[in-house]
């Protein structure tokens, strides 16, 4: 057990077809399986998704696909959540991509399962989020803090936190970063304060890899963490 890891290589790659692998990365994810499935068979405790929470977007009920998939992820120590299409957006219109991104906010992966693969494609893995700091990760914290990956031509679209104030700050790349109806221009080094409420939006509109954290509290609050207003006017006709 002390020497299972995930290869960096494989660290934050998405698996939505076998040819979008290399011969050598499927081999690898294929040793790292079979290390697992030893280890498992020892009894020894397998921890390499602490504190993660892991979506199952299902468009299509399974019994072996679900129940594998929740076990692997609890015996690794994260948490599976289970989310039927039809209570999701997905059942009224709303497109795979733009689920996906809503989702990926708060959660560490998701798991796809459908009829068509055009509709796994749609997931974008251009987003990233790794969690440092959240509810049931640490401890009786009250802080959100993750470190979020946006590649060019990929968005934070306008949303709001209803009850939480934000700070960003960006470590490389240039984003668009609106707040209200003004837009600025955010580089290496600059951070900014969003009160409770505020409408905003972090556009890559570079050529490069935006890399920027963002904290946010209070994290323990009843209610919804983020309300999306991308779609609303005036947010959806500010960038046109």
């Amino acid at each position: 057990m002390a020497g299972i890891g995930i290869p960096n290589t494989l660290k934050g790659r998405s698996f939505t077809r076998i040819s979008g692998w290399s011969p050598a990365e499927l081999e690898l994810a294929l040793d790292l399986a079979r290390e697992l499935k030893v280890e498992r068979a020892r009894r020894k405790e397998l921890r390499l998704l602490p504190g993660r929470t892991v979506g199952l977007i299902f468009r299509k009920p399974s019994t072996r696909t679900r129940i594998s998939a929740e076990v692997g992820i609890a015996e690794l120590g994260g948490m599976a959540l289970y989310v039927p299409a039809a209570d999701l957006q997905l059942g009224r219109g709303e497109s795979t991509r733009d689920t996906a991104l809503v989702l990926s906010r708060f959660l560490s992966g998701i798991v796809i399962r459908t009829f068509d693969q055009a509709e796994v494609e749609e997931v974008p893995p251009g987003k990233t989020h790794y969690w440092q700091c959240k509810p049931g990760m640490v401890a009786d914290t009250n802080l959100m803090f993750v470190r979020a990956h946006l590649l060019p031509g990929e968005a934070h679209k306008f949303h709001r936190h209803p009850h939480m104030e934000e700070i960003l700050y960006v470590l490389s790349g240039t984003a668009e970063q609106w707040v209200e109806r003004e837009k600025r221009t955010m580089r290496p080094g600059d951070s900014l304060y969003l009160p409770v409420g505020i409408v905003h939006g972090t556009y890559n509109v570079g050529t490069e890899l935006l890399d920027f954290l963002a904290i946010l509290a209070p994290a323990k609050i009843s209610g919804p963490v983020t309300v999306e207003v991308s779609d609303e006017e005036p947010w959806k006709s500010l960038r046109r």
